[in-house]
């Protein structure tokens, strides 16, 4: 299970009685994926190293987006950070969903388990982070909030 918080700041006064909600959530999940806006929101946490300090009481796998500046990822026995391609967004709504279905047919399409997640090396992550990142980039290039169908079609065909 990937539990993304998306927490955002229009929120900040229902804080402190969401937070033992979202704490809760993320001790059920596999994988936790936030933002950094997320993770500043909810935690204070400025970093994802920061973030992940917290984040490892709760569980043992985080994806730390950071717009477009990088993506994070920290398991128990892993810490990589992974390139985002340059673009011009043309809209970003959707992006974080949509990243999470890439990684989520990533890890479906290799048949990697969540007993996997935590102790997997760089070239898995690279490969679920990346695919994760081309979804996002495909729907920031348009003014839908889900991928083409012709990307669609492309990313069922290479597999």
């Amino acid at each position: 299970m990937i539990y993304d918080p998306n927490f955002r700041s229009a929120h900040a006064s229902e804080l402190d009685e969401m937070k033992p909600l979202i704490v809760e959530n993320m001790k059920m999940a596999s994988i936790i994926r936030g933002s950094d806006e997320d993770f500043s929101n909810i935690f204070r946490a400025g970093s994802p190293d920061t973030a992940w300090d917290i984040i490892r009481n709760y569980c043992s796998c985080m994806v730390y987006t950071a717009s477009s500046e990088a993506v994070y990822v920290r398991t128990t026995g892993f810490s990589g950070k992974f390139p985002v391609r340059k673009i011009t967004p043309v809209s970003t709504i959707g992006a974080g969903d949509n990243f999470n279905a890439g990684m989520i047919a990533a890890m479906y399409n290799n048949d990697i388990t969540k007993d996997e997640l935590a102790i997997m090396g760089g070239e898995k992550w690279f490969m679920i982070v990346s695919t994760g990142v081309e979804f996002a980039t495909n729907v920031c290039l348009s003014y839908e909030n889900y991928i083409s169908e012709d990307f669609a079609d492309k990313f069922v065909n290479r597999i």
